[in-house]
């Protein structure tokens, strides 16, 4: 089963893997994989009592570890964080969330991943904004499979050559609340003594106007892989060695990043640190920084790499055509 994203490609600016983890420490890591029991991050100070989003302390918020570190839509079961209060839980979980989950829905519904709703795990539900189809997951035996119904459903599905499919996904999202439900994730995981170098990111994550941007030039770089990677659910948080901030060209590099994957999604993401943003303020706000590609190190092959700009802060309608090649059931009901 191949899937490939329909949109323009772009990775000019994309340095290939070479010696990775010797121009990149290693600041957290998280594999879903390894967890069969609930965990709770507690922070360098088990008995802080303030929240690290809201910098509010207890009375004022409550603290119980019952904040999901990362959204359980992606998969996330048992990872937790005392140091995100309920009150930014709520916030988060109404607000950005809600973006992030609309973004990532048609893959992780390809992916077979669940969605947790009333403390059980169900497959996920796709419904036209016309009404007119409803896609959901269904099992055909062992097969996981897409089932597609509704009074016109090929809206949905669009048939090509060589036994290729195209699914029509369409979702309202803003780019930039994605970005910034990612940089919540991100900022929550990081250990605390890397807090003080993204103040401004997070008085960005905390501030409740969709439209006031960090930066107008936000590029993130997605991966997809021929195959689905069911139950897959990775995150790495990575900073720059100081000898390897410049290329052989001068040319400088995010100081930090992250690697974030579920499904066949792997994320390549810029993160703004402070020196990071007063360095791109100072050149026009437009992005000069490289990256290297995490994703690179999986080798992954026959895989497509798209470049998002993340800065656009209007909620408007946008449209996802995903091309399947083979290899996957599609079951049509009218």
């Amino acid at each position: 089963m191949v899937f490939n994203m329909i949109n323009i490609k772009d990775d000019k600016i994309l340095l290939r893997y070479e010696n990775y983890i010797k121009k990149n420490d290693l600041v957290f890591s998280f594999n879903n994989s390894a967890l069969n029991n609930d965990l709770c991050l507690l922070g360098k100070n088990p008995l802080s009592k303030t929240c690290i989003f809201c910098l509010k302390s207890e009375p004022e918020i409550t603290l119980d570890c019952r904040s999901h570190a990362i959204p359980t839509f992606l998969g996330n079961k048992y990872l937790y964080n005392r140091l995100e209060c309920r009150e930014c839980n709520k916030y988060f979980g109404d607000s950005i969330e809600t973006q992030l989950d609309i973004f990532s829905k048609p893959y992780r519904l390809l992916n077979g991943i669940k969605r947790r709703k009333n403390k059980e795990y169900t497959f996920l539900k796709y419904q036209s904004s016309s009404q007119k189809f409803l896609v959901h997951n269904l099992l055909i035996g062992e097969i996981n499979a897409i089932g597609v119904s509704g009074k016109d459903p090929s809206e949905f599905l669009e048939s090509g050559n060589d036994n290729i499919e195209f699914l029509n996904f369409e979702g309202k999202f803003r780019f930039s609340d994605v970005y910034k439900s990612f940089m919540k994730i991100i900022y929550g995981l990081m250990p605390e003594k890397h807090h003080s170098s993204f103040t401004s990111l997070r008085d960005w994550i905390m501030n409740k106007d969709p439209e006031e941007l960090i930066l107008n030039q936000l590029t993130v770089f997605m991966t997809l892989t021929p195959d689905p990677l069911k139950e897959i659910l990775f995150i790495h948080i990575f900073k720059r060695n100081k000898n390897y901030y410049n290329d052989q060209n001068s040319e400088q590099y995010f100081d930090y990043t992250a690697h974030i994957a579920f499904g066949n999604l792997h994320f390549d993401i810029p993160l703004l640190s402070d020196s990071t943003l007063n360095f791109l303020k100072n050149n026009g706000g437009k992005s000069t920084l490289k990256l290297d590609l995490y994703s690179s190190v999986f080798n992954l092959k026959n895989s497509e790499i798209w470049k998002y700009n993340f800065s656009d802060n209007k909620c408007t309608i946008n449209k996802q055509k995903i091309m399947i090649r083979g290899g996957i059931k599609i079951k049509v009901n009218k």
